[in-house]
């Protein structure tokens, strides 16, 4: 996994462990508000112009950038390295079974009976991603906070017991910003799976809509209980970072990845772990 610090990072390229220079602070630039305001022009706007058009020309986001997140327990970790797959709830053979499994009995119910698309498989078919790492239900198990999609049980775990394996939509569906997707099933919601007024969306158009949607800052909280699912099964080969809350952690990860031949990125991020910010 090359050299790298306690972070992750390759040597270098680290902002704690090689702190950049202060930056040189431009006399202009420093200057009060009302003087740099005497020292150069306010732009003029043509007639019919208006400080919005930029906000119109906005460029549409990159949804093939957009991180996907599965939080799961470190002792589940080896079984994942071993069968090279995350498996959906319903693919699931009794060697993949995870050795700590945090859903609750009704969530885990509710999720066969949701049928995602005209194909007739189950949400509990299809291998859930978060769209952000302060997810609701992540963000109730960090703080304690009683969750009917969580066992009682978890309740018992520590945040810094679990890790996250990250990856993209470019890196599980490049082809689903030309519609040229041709990989496993996707569907992409737009609150809880299980939710009654949750919307599904399944072909590569509707599906990137729909991330494009979501990111928008009108829908800053609904992308708080999105979901991403792959359907049956998810290669670990396609986790491209997974983070985890010490160094500690970092430590008995980075064994593991190394008895599985596995190169993955492996990131100290203690945001992750601790309770976000309201």
């Amino acid at each position: 996994m090359g050299d790298e610090c306690i972070h992750g990072f390759e040597n270098g390229l680290c902002d704690s462990c090689y702190p950049k220079p202060a930056p040189v602070v431009d006399a202009l630039a420093a200057a009060p508000r009302a003087s740099r305001a005497r020292s150069t022009r306010a732009p003029s706007l043509r007639a019919g112009s208006s400080s919005r058009s930029s906000t119109l020309s906005k460029p549409a986001v990159d949804v093939g950038e957009q991180r996907i997140y599965h939080m799961t327990h470190i002792d589940n970790l080896p079984g994942i390295l071993s069968s090279g797959s995350l498996f959906s709830q319903a693919g699931q053979a009794e060697a993949s079974q995870p050795a700590i499994d945090i859903s609750s009995a009704p969530n885990r119910v509710s999720r066969t009976t949701i049928v995602v698309s005209d194909d007739g498989d189950s949400v509990a078919s299809y291998v859930p991603f978060f769209l952000s790492t302060d997810a609701t239900v992540w963000q109730n198990l960090r703080t304690r906070t009683a969750d009917p999609r969580l066992a009682k049980a978890a309740s018992g775990y520590a945040a810094t017991e679990f890790v996250v394996l990250v990856s993209t939509i470019k890196a599980v569906a490049g082809g689903i910003v030309h519609d040229e997707y041709s990989g496993p099933a996707i569907a992409v919601t737009d609150g809880d799976a299980t939710g009654a007024l949750t919307r599904f969306a399944t072909a590569p158009y509707e599906t990137r809509r729909m991330l494009q949607t979501l990111r928008d800052e009108d829908e800053a909280t609904r992308i708080l209980d999105a979901e991403y699912l792959v359907h049956d099964a998810f290669p670990v080969e396609l986790v491209t970072l997974i983070g985890v809350a010490n160094v500690n952690v970092r430590h008995t990860v980075k064994t593991m990845l190394q008895a599985a031949a596995m190169p993955t990125k492996l990131v100290v991020h203690p945001p992750w772990f601790q309770p976000a910010e309201v």
